[in-house]
């Protein structure tokens, strides 16, 4: 048994055992010494020992007065499981893990790697399209004007994470202007359009 008022006992929760991944979800460690009483101030770390790709978690260092420390688990770019470890330093220095489950989306899923980019300074955009399966996939790219400058037809992609580049030309290999363009990116019967800046200076 422990010693009263001096950590014994940790247990770690999540608010949702499953999440998108990049997705978030709040985990909870209860700290109590040997009486079962909750213990404030007591020291915490919070780890991610095992991920799905980038995930991460933050949280305070210190239990609250009812014993408590909420952390934020912030899901990987890849569909697996995010497990979290907690560690209290004092009294017998108990741990704690939780796992979360980090889904891919029902439907594809774009997201660009910057809102920017300098093709001049060797800079290339990526763009991650999260697939929740097998299905053809084409980006085009237009001016803000809606002239069609490039387009890349890619064929049927596995499911999950796929990386697509532009390195800032034309069809013709020319070098695409300064200014805004629209990524549009086809798959699975939808069309998802977002915004990306080139510059060149």
């Amino acid at each position: 048994m422990g010693v009263a008022g001096q950590p014994a006992t940790a247990v770690l929760t999540a608010t949702a055992v499953t999440i998108p991944i990049r997705g978030t979800t709040a985990v909870t460690l209860v700290v109590r010494d040997g009486c079962s009483v909750p213990v404030s101030g007591a020291a915490v770390g919070f780890t991610v020992v095992g991920n799905s790709g980038g995930s991460a978690v933050t949280g305070p260092a210190a239990t609250d007065a009812s014993g408590q420390a909420v952390a934020t688990l912030t899901a990987g770019a890849f569909p697996g499981l995010n497990v979290v470890r907690a560690d209290v330093t004092g009294g017998t220095n108990p741990t704690a893990t939780v796992t979360v489950e980090g889904m891919a989306p029902a439907v594809p899923t774009p997201y660009l790697s910057q809102n920017s980019f300098n093709p001049a300074k060797g800079e290339v955009l990526k763009i991650r399209h999260m697939l929740p399966g097998p299905m053809p996939v084409e980006v085009r790219i237009y001016s803000v004007a809606g002239e069609l400058i490039r387009r890349m037809p890619l064929g049927v992609l596995p499911g999950g994470l796929t990386v697509i580049t532009w390195d800032g030309r034309t069809d013709h290999g020319g070098r695409a202007a300064s200014g805004g363009y629209l990524v549009q990116v086809r798959s699975g019967g939808t069309t998802q359009t977002l915004k990306v800046v080139v510059v060149r200076h």
